[in-house]
């Protein structure tokens, strides 16, 4: 103890005071003396010393940036090398330039993911048991992926059985074509009940009366047909819906209570202003409205004893002689008047015959009626 006591006396080299020093010391090997162990201001323990790391088996990519730590990936190639994995500049890994290694098959061997020379993956093949070509599956701008059925291939097609979620299989003919049913609904937006539609024997479509807007089945006011429901033609007469008759050969009987005049005062009037020259014509009037018509005839000229003929036309260009008007002196003008057949024709106009004579203060009209 006293050798202990004396050891630590000729070693300390700090100065000694009376009041009592209670310390905490390190022996310092190499100076082979003890020193007392330095704090700071706030009395923390001082600790000078250098960290060694045996690193030889980590990779040693990591880098302090910005106070963040980032580091790179790493992979094991074939040879047992390593690899730094590349990124887009996303972040996103990139995969290509080669065979990228997957998994195990079933023998416990590393498989591939082949890749196409522009880096794109090759996950179809042109033979079912990956024994043929590998391709790219082809697909749609949406993504989705084009299918071909071959002729050897079966393939069975199956629907939704509507209103459930019940998958059945969809039918055919003896042809092998896909056989299909029309279905209607109740209301026109589809929330309604949905029906077949109906054919008949021979495959026509069978409809109703309704017309899809409700419309009333008037019975015909015949004994033979008192309780009928057929569909009629109806029309109305001072409001009241009746139905068209027709003869017993189905032809529509009519019978002419009203009918339309046609034509106007005037129409006939010569081209030129109100005289016609010997030779010149009339206005052309479309006669093809008119089945019966009447030509009324007036000028001035007292004196003169010539008419004029009534020309015809079925096509406006081509005009014949039809009849001709003898106008008289009555009432201090000369007027003539005739009633004409007009059916099938289409045109009608009136020409002065005279070789000499103009007519002054003509007024021609030619009307009829369907």
């Amino acid at each position: 103890m006293d050798i202990l006591n004396n050891k630590v006396k000729s070693t300390q080299d700090e100065t000694r005071f009376e009041t009592q020093n209670v310390g905490l010391y390190g022996y310092d090997s190499t100076a082979t003396q003890w020193r007392r162990l330095v704090c700071d201001s706030e009395g923390k323990q001082k600790i000078e010393a250098t960290l060694e790391l045996d690193s030889s088996g980590l990779a040693k990519e990591a880098t302090l940036t910005d106070g963040t730590q980032k580091a790179k990936c790493m992979g094991i190639t074939g040879a047992g090398l390593q690899q730094q994995i590349l990124v887009e500049t996303n972040g996103s890994s990139i995969i290509g330039g080669g065979a990228v290694k997957t998994g195990a098959d079933s023998l416990s061997n590393t498989t591939h993911l082949l890749t196409s020379t522009n880096g794109g993956i090759l996950c179809g093949n042109t033979v079912g048991d990956g024994s043929g070509t590998a391709t790219s599956l082809k697909t749609a701008s949406d993504g989705s992926v084009h299918v071909v059925v071959e002729n050897s291939d079966n393939v069975l097609i199956k629907g939704i059985q509507d209103g459930t979620t019940t998958q059945k299989d969809a039918k055919t003919n003896s042809n092998g074509d896909l056989r299909s049913a029309l279905i209607g609904n109740t209301i026109k937006d589809g929330t309604g009940d949905n029906y077949y539609v109906l054919v008949d024997s021979d495959g026509k479509l069978q409809t109703s009366g309704g017309g899809g807007g409700g419309s009333t089945q008037y019975a015909v006011a015949t004994t033979g047909m008192a309780t009928g429901t057929g569909t009629l033609m109806i029309g109305s007469a001072s409001g009241s819906a009746k139905e068209v008759n027709v003869s017993s050969a189905g032809s529509i009987n009519t019978k002419a209570t009203e009918l339309q005049n046609e034509g106007s005062t005037g129409n006939l009037n010569p081209a030129a202003g109100t005289s016609m020259a010997p030779g010149t014509f009339s206005l052309v009037v479309d006669i093809s409205n008119m089945r019966e018509g009447s030509v009324l005839y007036n000028d001035s000229s007292t004196s003169s004893f010539d008419g004029l003929d009534i020309e015809v036309s079925a096509d406006g260009s081509t005009f014949y002689r039809l009849d001709g008007l003898f106008p008289f002196v009555s009432g201090g003008v000369r007027t003539a008047f005739r009633s004409v057949s007009l059916h099938g024709l289409t045109h009608l106009r009136l020409e002065n015959t005279s070789s000499s004579d103009t007519y002054t203060s003509v007024s021609a009209t030619v009307v009829g009626c369907p």
